[in-house]
């Protein structure tokens, strides 16, 4: 069983995901981190099928996240350093406890740097069967 997402822009990457309040020397999620946390479970809330996903708790998957964007490659003339394997964290950990399945569980990660007219993120779960894992 496959279940897809497509959630607008990037999301934040692993660099942005906490924060320290220095005071008290605590780590805190991000405000950036939070907001999009709202943001996928404002979209998982819109998904059909929620009892089935629901029971989707403890299967193994597979996870191919492709972010699109126009400028992948350059910024300016110059080659763009960008990390995609940032981005895969704050992806996964939000999905997963929105539908409250265990990042544990997943058995392979793809990530693709994809250019497309408007900056977007697809994301795919592909749940496997005990037949698929042999």
């Amino acid at each position: 069983m496959e279940v897809k997402f497509d959630l607008p822009g990037l999301p934040p990457s692993s660099n942005a995901l906490f924060a320290t309040i220095w005071k008290t020397k605590r780590r805190v999620k991000s405000r950036e981190y939070v907001e999009f946390e709202k943001l996928i479970h404002a979209i998982c809330l819109m998904t059909p099928n929620k009892p089935l996903l629901k029971s989707m708790k403890g299967r193994p998957y597979k996870l191919t996240i492709e972010i699109f964007d126009r400028t992948w490659l350059f910024k300016n003339g110059k080659p763009k350093r960008t990390d995609i394997d940032n981005r895969i964290k704050s992806v996964q950990d939000s999905i997963c406890k929105a539908w409250g399945w265990d990042d544990s569980c997943c058995v392979e990660v793809t990530a693709k740097k994809c250019i497309g007219p408007v900056v977007a993120t697809k994301v795919t779960f592909e749940f496997l069967s005990s037949d698929n894992l042999r």
